[in-house]
């Protein structure tokens, strides 16, 4: 078990080895840092509100059986970074995983995905704003929201995901309509 505690921010530092149990116990507004990709086997455990763990553009894996644990709109993970920055889910399949992600500490905006078809690795990151051209481009203005989500699956084709994507309505533009939502 890797327990973060304390006041003050603290990093991860990839030393060639898996974290079995991540455990978030930060005094509050405190971050772990991930420094390099790293690996959870079996859980992440937020112990304590406005604690996040910060990708910095970095991926972050959950092998298939980690789960993650005492998330909330105060306990999550930011995919802060530009063209980076991912959680990764090892083999996604019948039983929904939650991604409990947001850009940082003031936006949370959880993707839950749900494989029905071929079981498949996932990568999610929350971006501050849908874009026009995805992954890129100016922000768009109007008839969406205020927040995206870019989601990579490791082997193209065989899905049939169940995909739900949340946010506050406070992120709703201007001729946001509930009958036009899509991914």
């Amino acid at each position: 078990t890797l327990e973060f505690f304390g006041t003050g921010s603290s990093a991860i530092k990839n030393t060639s080895r898996n974290i079995y149990t991540l455990q978030v116990n930060k005094n509050t507004n405190g971050y772990v840092i991930i420094g390099d990709n790293e690996k959870v086997l079996n859980s992440v455990i937020f112990l304590h509100d406005k604690n996040w763990v910060k990708l910095n553009g970095k991926t972050l894996t959950l092998a298939p059986n980690c789960n993650v644990l005492n998330y909330s709109n105060k306990r999550y993970f930011i995919t802060n970074g530009i063209n980076k920055g991912f959680l990764k889910k090892l083999k996604v399949n019948t039983a929904a995983f939650t991604f409990p992600v947001g850009f940082d500490k003031n936006t949370y905006n959880p993707l839950t995905i749900t494989e029905n078809g071929t079981q498949d690795d996932y990568y999610v990151r929350c971006l501050e704003n849908a874009l026009l051209d995805g992954d890129q481009g100016n922000p768009i203005s109007g008839g969406g929201i205020s927040a995206g989500w870019l989601i990579n699956e490791n082997t193209p084709g065989g899905a049939n995901a169940i995909i739900q994507a949340e946010w506050k309505t406070t992120d709703e533009l201007p001729g946001f309509d509930y009958t036009k939502c899509m991914i």
